[in-house]
């Protein structure tokens, strides 16, 4: 699944990263959050996959053995390596060493520590219409928030283009489908996410 560094971290993200020990991307299912990760690390431990997850639980620390920095994707199915991150990082706060990633909840009860001041969180949602390589943006919000932004511009977009792109989604693996195939994986989507109030028709022709 495709995504761009803008669009599935926000603009802090690689700023923060190399000072800080571990971040978890949060989010919905297919923003993007696995493939943005697998950018920056060396290897991913992906604990969907059996083979990959029983060694990890008999044995959450040997998360600790991978080389660094490294992702643990979808760390829920193991939530108990949460806390052993966390301590690690309470050991070691160099920068840079671990991102978590995943769109399920873990079970109450299976972690013991918060992650705060420990582990960092980020949101992740889909891409905007500038993430989408569509139009520049021409004022920033770091901009606005420092009093530099010259608020002008234009944009090449009509109202049918946004309609256009609202159908398309801002989901990096489905909006390059057309017609029946995009159709058929929002639809889908809206389901397994008991998403079922989503009127049908934004969801395509």
């Amino acid at each position: 699944m495709g995504g761009s560094l803008t669009q599935a971290i926000p603009d802090s993200g690689d700023e923060l990263f190399p000072v800080v020990g571990a971040l978890a991307l949060d989010g919905a299912k297919a923003v993007g959050k696995t493939t943005t990760a697998e950018q920056r690390v060396v290897g991913p431990a992906k604990l969907d996959s059996k083979a990959v997850r029983a060694p990890v639980v008999a044995d959450p620390e040997s998360i600790l053995r991978r080389a660094r920095p490294q992702l643990i994707d979808e760390w829920q199915q193991v939530p108990e390596v949460w806390d052993v991150v966390q301590r690690a990082v309470d050991d070691d706060s160099s920068g840079g060493q671990f991102l978590l990633a995943g769109s399920a909840s873990p079970q109450d009860g299976t972690i013991q520590h918060s992650g705060a001041g420990w582990i960092g969180r980020l949101r992740m949602r889909s891409m905007t219409i500038p993430e989408r390589g569509l139009v520049e943006p021409t004022v920033g919000l770091s901009q606005l928030l420092r009093g530099r932004a010259d608020i002008q511009g234009e944009s090449p977009m009509a109202l049918p283009d946004y309609v256009d792109e609202i159908v398309a989604s801002g989901f990096p693996g489905m909006r390059g489908l057309s017609g029946r195939a995009r159709r058929f994986q929002l639809d889908a989507y809206r389901r397994s996410d008991g998403l079922g109030v989503l009127p049908l028709a934004l969801l395509g022709p």
